[in-house]
């Protein structure tokens, strides 16, 4: 955006505080654009749009005319551990050597051998992680040609 080659951006999240997090994400680093919450004002203009899955399916339900829309390309970046969590005995040798040098607290609730997925989820996807990631983004996102 700040080269301006994004006109318009379409920015959707399954959850209400997923699309708080981003709004707040995009007014503190992209300040000029705009960003409007479909959640609230479904009549919203500016050069982000920001909506949970659900409403912009209500929003398109409520049209007969899908022309404002382009062909949308979804990125999903799955990663093992956030899967299937550590498994110490699965770890290369440096991994291990990274593993043994940090100091375990008795107030973690894991094993020292595996951290199951669930676990590992909570402690990454907190409120600090989902600011970084929403940082990210905002300063070095992807940049796609639609082919139109």
């Amino acid at each position: 955006m700040q080269c301006n080659w994004v006109k318009r951006v379409l920015f959707l999240a399954d959850r209400v505080s997923l699309v708080k997090q981003a709004l707040n994400a995009f007014k503190k680093f992209l300040p000029n654009s705009s960003p409007v919450n479909l959640i609230e004002d479904h009549k919203g203009q500016g050069r982000v749009c920001v909506s949970t899955y659900q409403t912009m399916m209500g929003l398109i339900n409520e049209t007969n005319e899908e022309k404002y829309f382009v062909p949308y390309e979804s990125y999903s970046i799955p990663t093992k551990f956030t899967r299937e969590g550590i498994k110490y005995s699965e770890l290369s040798e440096q991994e291990k050597q990274q593993w043994d040098e940090i100091e375990w607290s008795e107030e973690n609730e894991i094993s020292l051998n595996e951290i199951d997925a669930s676990a590992l989820n909570n402690w990454l996807f907190n409120m600090n992680t989902v600011d970084k990631v929403l940082e990210y983004l905002m300063t070095r996102g992807i940049f796609c040609k639609w082919g139109r």
